[in-house]
């Protein structure tokens, strides 16, 4: 009897072998899904940039202007829900923006009289300008294009200093004639496109291109039209 005990106790033996062989290969951990990107909320930022643009009056004719500057802004979007389609609105402010342009022009004689080499320099500057645009983009993941147009205004300083050469002992010798400034009203519209990259659940960074096209109070003929571009790092709430 002992030949069947032998082999049944083998077959019993090899069973947990077999039921091991038997089961299905195990399956790796999920793993958790990404978290969504939600544009919806209050956000503020700051941002550096260059700046340059054409100043026009009909005394000076084309003055261009160019100048490096900073920002800061603040804003809120919202993102339709189930949708990556994100509407918003930006304020922003640039103290100090430092648009700068200068021209020399020759003084008529009407104004300067008979002075030798008399010449107008005529100076521009913006002082500041801020800006109100409502935007619309659309997100992919974690970028944001958009495109946006608003409501600009600020302040520039307009100024001319005449010179001229007079006869001081004995020779003709260069001279400040006359000096005159004035602040002046910049509205008008201003419009652009970027580009918003999310770096984190509160922080991200922009690429922002604005042109600001205004009028200019005080000044016949005066307009000015500015193209800034913009690199700046926000914060979300």
């Amino acid at each position: 009897m002992w030949l069947p005990r032998l082999v049944l106790g083998t077959a019993l033996a090899g069973l947990p072998v077999l039921a091991a062989a038997q089961q299905p290969p195990a399956q790796p951990a999920a793993q958790p899904a990404p978290l969504a990107v939600n544009w919806t909320g209050f956000s503020i930022g700051a941002g550096i940039g260059g700046e340059f643009g054409t100043a026009t009056s009909t005394q000076s004719g084309d003055i261009g202007t160019s100048s490096f500057y900073a920002s800061v802004y603040g804003g809120y979007d919202w993102q339709v829900p189930g949708s990556g389609w994100v509407i918003g609105l930006d304020l922003g402010v640039d103290p100090g923006q430092g648009a700068f342009g200068e021209k020399a022009v020759a003084c008529p004689p009407s104004l300067c009289g008979p002075v030798p080499g008399a010449t107008n320099y005529l100076n521009v500057k913006v002082n500041w300008f801020a800006d109100v645009r409502p935007r619309i983009g659309y997100a992919f993941g974690p970028y944001l294009p958009f495109v946006t147009v608003g409501y600009g205004w600020g302040q520039a300083r307009a100024s001319a200093t005449t010179t001229g050469f007079l006869p001081i002992g004995g020779q003709l010798t260069k001279v400040g004639l006359a000096y005159q400034a004035t602040n002046s009203s910049l509205n008008g519209v201003v419009f652009g496109a970027g580009v918003e990259y999310r770096l984190g659940p509160h922080s991200a960074m922009d690429v922002t291109w604005l042109r600001a096209q205004t009028g200019v109070s005080n000044v016949p003929g005066g307009h000015f039209t500015g193209n800034s571009f913009r690199i700046g790092l926000n914060y979300l709430f």
